[in-house]
């Protein structure tokens, strides 16, 4: 559900068309194996995209109390490309880190920062969406595929943890406090938005051997 707004035709009718989400894994962020701190800043990236089109989520609630159907033809859809990209980026990490190729070999505590504001982005994020879960109930669809996909990416940012902690293990030490901020964070998410009945993560675009 959502209420015209006037500011609607200063978008072209392009720009509300749902995104097309490729359901295959790309060979890297960058389209080639690329760095894990490349990687991190490119899931960083999307958290701050993420959180210019939820401030424009938040506005619509403050002022109307629910989307505008420019916020939900434009912002929403984005919501999910951006979500979307961090799962799969994450994906691709856990892959290449498993292949233990060289080029993941970094400076620990320059990783450490790395994945500290990943962590704190995502954290914010994951905090805001929480708060705008009522007024997203009202959206019917759309409130599924954001279910769906953040029990997506709380499956595969877990096991990118894992593999990072059993890799860099001084990364480890430094970044524990910081997960468990944003492991709670997660999980009052995922009670906000249930996850489908039908959902099926192998159809999320991550290998099976994530």
């Amino acid at each position: 559900m959502f209420v015209s707004h006037p500011s609607l035709t200063a978008r072209s009718p392009s720009s509300f068309k749902m995104p097309l989400l490729i359901d295959g894994l790309p060979t890297s962020a960058m389209g080639t194996i690329s760095p894990l701190r490349s990687n991190l800043e490119d899931m960083i990236g999307s958290c701050r995209a993420l959180n210019k089109h939820i401030a424009m989520m938040n506005e619509d609630k403050e002022t109307f109390g629910l989307l505008t159907e420019e916020t939900y033809c434009y912002d929403a859809p984005e919501v999910l490309t951006q979500l979307t990209k961090i799962t799969r980026t994450a994906a691709l990490c856990i892959r290449d880190l498993n292949l233990d190729d060289e080029a993941f070999e970094t400076d620990e505590p320059q990783l450490a920062l790395v994945l500290y504001n990943f962590i704190s982005e995502h954290k914010r994020i994951l905090n805001q969406l929480t708060a705008l879960g009522t007024i997203m109930k009202s959206t019917g669809s759309l409130y599924g595929a954001l279910g769906g996909a953040l029990h997506r990416q709380e499956h595969v940012v877990s096991r990118f943890r894992e593999v990072l902690d059993a890799r860099y293990i001084s990364t480890k030490t430094l970044s524990a406090p910081d997960w468990v901020e944003q492991v709670e964070a997660m999980r009052l998410c995922l009670e906000a938005y249930p996850a489908p009945v039908e959902e099926d993560y192998n159809m999320s675009g991550v290998p099976e051997s994530v």
